[in-house]
């Protein structure tokens, strides 16, 4: 080759020692040294360690105060439904009972009137039939003809003080009977007789109705005075 001489190994001359002021740009590390691993410290490892703790324990204290708050809620809840449900049981039954008894009030104070005015009634005839003897007279001998057949004419017997004034007020009536006087009848008592047969209506009658009435429902305890 023109221009070039060949090189021949160790033919070369020896470089020269660097020159003064000159610098490499990037120095190299000695490879004949051993390469420096870097070794964590004890005082790191632990403080590493007691933060993680911590952290775990501090999720632990949250996870289970949440847990614990989730159940304690759910307990009150079901606390609560209980004693509402306990609550109203409570209250329909006492509805229950004040319903029973004020019904039973009802009924007694129902009873306790009936029978009131059942006794009043009671009590109330003989004066009546003392201040109307000849119109109760007259009416019960009215009430008695329309029980009889037809055709039959009887004779009505009142109380001898009585005569003239049922006879009145039979006529007023349009009923024309024959009436006679009897001292065995009370004033207010009445008889209709006729051949083979006779009716009577008398206070002692009236009396006893309504005294079978009281009886039959409760009202009155002559029945057990009786017994």
């Amino acid at each position: 080759m023109d221009g070039f001489a060949p090189i021949t190994l160790g033919s070369a001359r020896p470089m020269g020692p660097a020159r003064a002021g000159h610098r490499l740009s990037m120095p190299l590390p000695d490879l004949r040294l051993p390469v420096p691993v870097p070794v964590a410290t004890d005082d790191a490892d632990a403080f590493d360690l007691d933060a993680l703790l911590e952290e775990v324990r501090t999720a632990a204290r949250e996870f289970g105060f949440s847990a614990g708050h989730a159940a304690g809620l759910a307990a009150a809840r079901e606390e609560v439904a209980a004693q509402m449900a306990n609550t109203m049981a409570n209250v329909q039954a006492g509805l229950a009972g004040v319903a029973a008894e004020m019904a039973a009030q009802v009924e007694a104070d129902a009873t306790a009137i009936a029978r009131l005015l059942a006794r009043a009634l009671d009590a109330a005839l003989p004066h009546a039939a003392a201040r109307d003897a000849a119109g109760q007279a007259a009416r019960a001998a009215a009430a008695m003809v329309t029980l009889l057949s037809p055709g039959r004419v009887p004779r009505c017997l009142v109380a001898p003080t009585l005569t003239d004034q049922v006879t009145d007020l039979l006529m007023a009536a349009g009923i024309g009977l024959c009436v006679e006087g009897d001292a065995t009848l009370p004033p207010g008592d009445a008889r209709l007789v006729w051949d083979g047969g006779a009716l009577q209506s008398s206070l002692a009658q009236r009396r006893a109705a309504i005294d079978e009435v009281l009886i039959a429902f409760g009202l009155t305890d002559k029945e057990e005075n009786a017994a």
